[in-house]
């Protein structure tokens, strides 16, 4: 199976090599960032080789060279587009199906499939649901939980907010909806960030009041965090009661997978331990901790796994956001503290849409369209 999808995917690749010969054009820059991350894969193979490695390295080359010629391909407009419709559908059929299933207490008609790591869901074309004992069954789109699909809708949320992408505001109404019946803690403190772009516009002449504004409110937040994290643990303790409790082990993993990474990075800085060692090194020091239960942090899992690598491709995303110069400098700051959020609170280490994302933002073929809120 493996080796037949390895050649299905080597086939679509040449396919859309000849096709995007005869009709795209090319940036260098993101090229340029292809090549280096492609060299560094490379390297990092060859140093911790097995076959192992080599198969679980397949699939993440496939997903970047992927990414790069979808870039290519399609216009940021027109990609921008086609998620934003895309997530307005699947948040329409989430919210359906939560109500059916935590309100009217109605069983979905649909096949069941296990995952490799023992939870069942149903299965239906755009929509997914957990299959089991649940106090309440959260809302997860087509991904495999709610953080996941919170995440999606909040970077829908934030383009719109920046003007990258049109859009009327019955249909924002909608996806904040589906991120609270996500039942998602970080998808729910993301919404303010998420919409924060439009305080930012570039040809607003009050960015420095609101900037001001929005210091006072964060330092007014810290002063009161522990007033304001027990009245939302009131509000909905089974939401909100990880924020109060920071030894519980969804808290403690986003604190402490990041460092456990670093650990691995820090034993092998040059080319990294390969995705497939630093995953069994990982797995070794959440085995010794009381506090890790999965990966969670996808920056500092590449750097983990392909060393300086690693280190190239964060920079990329930060020398990628900041060089839209249609965006004012706060909004770009905003956009690449929303990504760098996603990317490490949940794992996307070759989830395909982020890593187009990655090219789309190097790239300076397109001019961006702005669009009125």
């Amino acid at each position: 199976n493996k080796v037949g999808y390895l050649l299905l995917a080597i086939s679509i690749l040449l396919m859309i090599f000849q096709k995007a010969e005869k009709h795209s054009s090319k940036s260098k820059t993101s090229r340029g960032f292809l090549i280096v991350i492609l060299c560094f894969v490379a390297a990092s193979i060859a140093v911790n080789f097995s076959y192992a490695a080599f198969a679980n390295s397949i699939k993440f080359v496939i997903v970047v060279i992927l990414a790069n010629l979808v870039s290519e391909m399609i216009s940021f407009k027109s990609f921008l587009s086609v998620f934003f419709r895309a997530m307005e559908w699947i948040a329409v059929f989430a919210i359906a199906c939560w109500i059916l299933i935590n309100i009217m207490h109605f069983t979905l008609p649909l096949p069941e499939l296990e995952n490799r790591n023992g939870i069942i869901y149903q299965v239906g074309i755009i929509v997914f649901q957990f299959v089991g004992a649940y106090q309440s069954y959260p809302a997860i789109g087509v991904f495999w939980e709610g953080g996941i699909f919170s995440s999606f809708l909040n970077l829908a949320i934030a383009f719109w907010a920046a003007g990258l992408v049109s859009a009327r505001k019955h249909d924002i109404i909608l996806l904040v909806c589906a991120i609270i019946v996500s039942e998602s803690t970080a998808g729910i403190l993301l919404i303010p960030l998420a919409f924060s772009p439009l305080l930012f516009r570039k040809t607003s002449r009050t960015q420095p009041i609101k900037l001001c504004l929005i210091i006072v409110a964060v330092a007014l937040i810290v002063l009161n965090y522990s007033q304001i994290v027990s009245f939302l643990n009131s509000v909905n303790p089974d939401l909100f009661s990880k924020l109060l409790y920071s030894d519980m082990i969804t808290t403690s993993t986003r604190i402490q997978s990041p460092s456990a990474n670093m650990e691995i990075f820090l034993s092998a800085p040059l080319f990294g331990r390969g995705i497939s060692g630093a995953g069994m090194e990982y797995a070794s020091i959440a085995l010794a901790s009381t506090g890790i239960d999965s990966q969670t942090s996808t920056s500092t899992f590449l750097m983990a796994a392909f060393g300086l690598g690693g280190v190239i491709i964060l920079f990329g995303w930060v020398y990628g956001i900041m060089q839209i110069r249609d965006l004012s400098v706060w909004q770009r700051i905003i956009i690449l503290l929303v990504l760098i959020i996603i990317l490490n609170k949940e794992t996307h280490t070759v989830t395909l849409f982020l890593w187009c994302l990655f090219f789309y933002f190097l790239s300076k073929k397109d001019a961006v369209v702005h669009f009125e809120v």
